[in-house]
């Protein structure tokens, strides 16, 4: 199933001899590329956190972060991220934040739900998320502000202007 969601009329046997369990991605015999064990087990994680209560925060808590921030951006660009779900991407360990993309999918509420999270956030991205508003960034900044190191909102148009932002980060105090 995973493999015809993938765009590839292989049987799944056939598919499954193709994968290369090394995470390169290699042609197949008429030279077509493969899709890798791992890229094919974090599209359907990332189509999977669209159904409410089948992973839970501690699930993808024990993710490894490179890996989570991969299936978030997978779940960006497969449009299944979304206010509800935005939390099982979020944990106090969690350095590193990049949302950029997600467009609509994302509101105040998962900016409100980073700083209450993420409580060792050094890194926010989140541009083209355009239902922020000033009130989330403050927020946010209100909370996560004294650890974060750099702040991305180009084109949040939803009332996000220039002089909240400059406001904003001219109250971070940032480390070298």
């Amino acid at each position: 199933e995973i493999v015809e969601d993938m765009g590839h009329d292989h049987g799944e046997e056939e598919a499954a001899l193709r994968l290369d369990f090394d995470g390169e991605q290699r042609p197949d015999t008429s030279g077509r590329r493969v899709p890798t064990l791992l890229r094919l087990a974090m599209s359907a994680l990332a189509r999977a956190v669209q159904h409410k209560g089948l992973y839970t925060t501690n699930d993808f808590a024990r993710l490894h972060t490179e890996l989570l921030n991969e299936v978030l951006a997978e779940s960006i660009s497969h449009h299944t991220l979304t206010d509800d779900n935005a939390e099982l991407f979020m944990t106090p360990q969690t350095l590193m934040c990049n949302m950029s993309g997600a467009g609509v999918a994302v509101s105040d509420a998962t900016l409100m739900a980073v700083a209450n999270r993420c409580t060792h956030l050094e890194h926010l991205h989140m541009n083209k998320c355009t239902k922020l508003t000033s009130e989330g960034v403050q927020y946010a900044v209100r909370y996560i502000g004294r650890n974060l190191l750099s702040l991305k909102l180009s084109r949040c148009t939803y009332a996000v202007t220039d002089a909240v932002i400059e406001t904003q980060t001219a109250e971070l105090t940032c480390r070298p």
